[in-house]
């Protein structure tokens, strides 16, 4: 098994997809994967799902990939666009990455184990990248959660079922109380001040 099969392998490509090439570049300390697709190659188009469309032409693009031991990563890629008889021309979705990314999937999925645990500069300089790039990554997966959520759920575990807004209502004395001065920074610090 030769390098480009083992990166393929380990890429997940399926025909018509196959790396190309790869250049290891050990001063700038970054690895290239050229991906490209068999000459007749066909796709299913990204809008109607149609099987069997031939690539139009392509463009070359480039994605930021994990890191392969300490070199930076990039996989680049002629992809196709193709042209879908009922939906006309379109670029094909790759396998290794969402649509308008400059990440690959797996690249994306580290970054999100990664940001709950630590700040998202922190994130940034471990793996190389300007934080900005990261936070539209986060923007992206934020704002495809809340638009999936079911708010259903929710509502019937508090004990609505018509599905309005809770009225809210101003705290009342009972919350004020519950907590004193003493206990409240024992609750902040963890130093209990005189008394349980």
């Amino acid at each position: 098994m030769d390098s480009k099969d083992l990166f393929a392998l380990a890429l997940g490509l399926t025909k018509p997809w196959y790396v190309a090439r790869n250049e290891l570049d050990t001063a700038n300390r970054q690895l290239e994967i050229g991906i490209d697709f068999e000459r007749g190659g066909t796709f299913p188009c990204p809008e109607c799902g149609q099987a069997g469309c031939k690539a139009y032409d392509t463009e070359e693009r480039r994605w930021r990939h994990l890191n392969f031991f300490q070199f930076e990563t990039v996989l680049s890629a002629r992809v196709p666009r193709i042209d879908c008889g009922s939906c006309g021309k379109r670029p094909v979705q790759v396998p290794w990455a969402r649509s308008g990314s400059g990440f690959t999937l797996l690249f994306e999925a580290l970054l999100l184990t990664m940001v709950p645990h630590m700040p998202v500069a922190a994130a940034a300089r471990l793996v190389g990248e300007h934080d900005t790039r990261l936070w539209r990554v986060i923007h992206h997966y934020v704002d495809q959660a809340v638009a999936t959520r079911d708010d259903s759920v929710r509502d019937r575990r508090e004990g609505r079922f018509d599905g309005g807004a809770v009225r809210r209502r101003p705290l009342g004395p009972r919350w004020r109380t519950s907590l004193d001065q003493r206990s409240l920074h024992g609750h902040v610090t963890g130093v209990h001040q005189g008394g349980p």
